[in-house]
């Protein structure tokens, strides 16, 4: 996800360990004097995720030094909100809700943040973003396979137990997503439905021609209000749960988002070492013990 920026609260622009990224929350909010009027996008915690005028939502480039970047990436965000719509109402059904639209009914006036990223070449291997499963319904990934870009070849999901490369797109394929589920999904399938372990390793220079790894990255997510608990039966049958009460003892206790994102996102901003604060976000999906063997 990102951090508000300076002069809004949906952007942000940053460069670390080779990789630049700008990323901003809901770029199609319009903070007009109706929505200002609404509780949910002016009360305490929804002017953590949304503008008050005069403020922006998202800090944008001046069109002069980005000609047509405002315009473009908005446009995007649409289509693949579009997306993610289509797949709330394909993941009701696959759990077995009883409407198609349980799930979209809960993330209509969510919080996902669009991430545009490039990935600078280095030795092969070097870890850029260690494992993890990003704390979203899903995720959908757009990437360059151009011929100056690697595409997902810096890209790795757990299998197995072991870390393995995507396969690359074979000449002539169109252009396509990449979605990979997120915790939430996995809580909702009640541990049915697994999210995608994965990370970001560097290219080697030597190999790739100087390509790189650019990508739209999309972290769909909830209404920051949203209540997260499981809504299906476990895969062994067991653990139903009343999707109006949610109060069973099992595995996945009930959390409002946005105090599930603060408890996993908290350690990033201590002085906690990366790779405990990394267990820590994955503490739903796999076991401390175990994610540190994968490191």
């Amino acid at each position: 996800s990102c951090s508000p920026g300076s002069g809004g609260m949906g952007g942000s622009l940053y460069n670390v360990g080779g990789r630049e990224t700008y990323s901003c929350v809901r770029p199609d909010y319009d903070n007009s004097e109706e929505c200002a009027e609404d509780e949910y996008y002016c009360g305490e915690e929804g002017m953590k995720h949304f503008s008050l005028r005069p403020d922006p939502q998202v800090p944008w480039p001046t069109e002069e030094d980005a000609p047509d970047f405002r315009e473009t990436t908005t446009e995007f965000y649409s289509v693949v909100e579009g997306l993610s719509e289509r797949l709330f109402r394909t993941f009701a059904e696959v759990l077995g809700l009883e409407s198609r639209d349980a799930l979209l009914d809960v993330a209509r006036r969510h919080t996902s943040a669009l991430s545009l990223s490039n990935l600078m070449l280095g030795h092969e291997g070097e870890v850029v973003v260690p494992g993890h499963a990003d704390i979203t319904a899903f995720t959908i990934l757009s990437h360059d396979p151009s011929r100056d870009a690697s595409g997902t070849a810096c890209l790795q999901v757990l299998s197995e137990g072991r870390w393995a490369d995507l396969a690359p797109p074979k000449d002539g394929d169109p252009p396509s997503f990449l979605v990979n589920l997120g915790q939430i999904m996995e809580r909702w399938s009640n541990g049915t439905l697994k999210a995608t372990l994965h990370r970001v390793v560097r290219n080697d220079l030597s190999t790739t021609s100087g390509k790189r790894r650019q990508c739209f990255v999309y972290f769909r997510n909830t209404d920051y209000d949203t209540v997260l608990r499981p809504l299906a039966k476990a895969a062994n049958g067991a653990g139903a749960v009343d999707g109006d009460r949610g109060e069973g003892k099992g595995r996945y206790q009930p959390e409002v988002m946005a105090d599930y994102a603060q408890k996993r996102l908290a350690a990033f901003y201590t002085d906690v070492p990366v790779r405990e604060a990394f267990a820590i976000y994955n503490k739903d999906v796999i076991s401390r013990m175990d994610y540190l063997k994968l490191l």
